[in-house]
């Protein structure tokens, strides 16, 4: 006889890696935030000469539940609210791997932006963020002449 106890130990499990997500959240609160350990939403930063682009996963955000500040022209904080699944009526949970609840998250970007000329665009659960570089921080090229002797 075969006796199954993963049903047993799943729910147990499951309470498990929620509370060490939880403690990870709290222990990162005072940590540098790019060390955080929070990784909601998933990041891509790309520099071009003129601008930064940053690009945020936020699969089922709504725009209603997103907030976008840039602050000392170097640091850009999303903030959000994951709200639930609808729930069915007479169901039991098997397995929730994805977080519900408010997220906030900072980035600190190497180069001074122009946040007045700054865009936002949230498309099929991607959010892009164009960030123009300030202009002291885009240089500027310095013509060169040949001097004859």
């Amino acid at each position: 006889m075969v006796i199954n106890r993963i049903k047993e130990v799943e729910p147990w499990w499951a309470n498990l890696m929620e509370l060490h997500h939880d403690i990870n959240q709290a222990l990162a609160f005072g940590s540098h935030p790019d060390h955080a350990g929070t990784s909601f939403p998933s990041m891509r930063v790309v520099e071009t000469e003129s601008e930064m682009v940053v690009e945020a996963l936020l699969p089922g955000i709504q725009l209603s539940d997103l907030e976008i500040t840039i602050s000392k022209d170097r640091e850009v904080v999303i903030r959000g609210d994951k709200t639930p699944l609808a729930e069915l009526e007479k169901s039991a949970w098997h397995r929730r791997e994805t977080d519900i609840g408010k997220f906030n998250r900072t980035l600190f970007l190497p180069v001074r932006i122009d946040s007045d000329k700054s865009e936002a665009f949230l498309e099929d659960g991607v959010l892009k963020l164009v960030l123009p570089k300030h202009s002291s921080e885009q240089g500027r090229k310095i013509p060169i002449s040949v001097k004859n002797i």
